[in-house]
């Protein structure tokens, strides 16, 4: 019987997506950081204080995104 090496089976990745959501909640301004990956969803929620600018909430995600979840 011929010797067939084994193959090389790359690993799955689960589908991962994130969305971030800003709203007022009548005093302050509060993220929601949802992230959905391998059929689960986790979700963080940061009050801001003031309106943050585009610019300043993305470095802010950059910085604290990763400690939220």
């Amino acid at each position: 019987m011929p010797h067939t090496p084994p193959t090389s089976v790359p690993p799955t990745v689960p589908n991962t997506s994130a969305e971030s959501s800003v709203y007022f909640d009548g005093q302050f301004w509060v993220l929601v950081l949802t992230i959905t990956s391998g059929g689960r969803v986790y979700a963080a929620r940061q009050i801001l204080g003031a309106l943050p600018s585009d610019a300043e909430l993305y470095a802010w995600l950059l910085a604290h995104g990763g400690q939220l979840i």
